[in-house]
C-alpha cells in the first residue's frame, strides 16, 4: 500500500455509485424472480412490507459482501476507488460495511447532504466515511499488462 492515499473525488464517487445502481437493479430482478418460483408466477404486490424489506436486505448484502471480500463493488472497481479502513492497517469490518450502507440510505434521504459534505469537509469525508470510520481511496492507473 502506498504511503500517500488520495481521497477519491465526488465525481468518481457518482459514476461507482450510478454502476452500482445498475447492478442493484440486476440483483433485485433476479432476487424478485427467485421470489416468482414460491408464488408460483403469481406478481408480487410492490407495497407488500416484507417485500420492501426482502429487497432491502438484498441490497445491504450486495455492498457488505463485496466491501468485505475486496473492499470495492462492481462499480468501484470500474471507477477504480476501493474502500479502506481509516487507520490503514486492517481491513473494513462488518460492523463498519454495515454502518457506511445505512448512513448512506441517511446521506442520500438528506436530499445528497452527507454525500456533498466532502466538499467541505476538511478530509474530503461524507457522512458515512465519518460514520463508519472508512474512506473510500482513488487507485493508481494500472500499469502495462495488468
Amino acid at each position: 500500500m502506498e504511503t500517500q492515499q488520495r481521497i477519491a473525488p465526488l465525481w468518481r464517487r457518482l459514476g461507482a455509485m450510478l454502476y452500482d445502481a445498475l447492478a442493484v437493479i440486476a440483483v433485485w430482478m433476479l432476487a424478485t424472480g427467485i421470489l416468482l418460483i414460491f408464488t408460483n408466477g403469481q406478481a408480487i404486490n410492490s407495497h407488500v412490507i416484507w417485500y420492501k424489506i426482502y429487497l432491502s436486505l438484498v441490497a445491504t448484502g450486495f455492498f457488505v459482501f463485496f466491501w468485505l471480500k475486496s473492499g470495492q463493488t462492481l462499480g468501484m472497481k470500474a471507477w477504480r476507488i476501493q474502500l479502506i479502513n481509516m487507520d490503514k492497517t486492517s481491513s473494513v469490518t462488518f460492523d463498519q460495511a454495515l454502518q457506511r450502507f445505512l448512513m448512506a440510505i441517511i446521506s442520500w434521504g438528506c436530499c445528497g447532504l452527507g454525500i456533498i459534505w466532502m466538499l467541505f469537509d476538511k478530509q474530503s469525508r461524507t457522512w458515512q466515511d465519518m460514520a463508519s470510520k472508512t474512506q473510500l481511496i482513488h487507485l493508481p492507473p494500472l500499469e502495462k499488462g495488468d
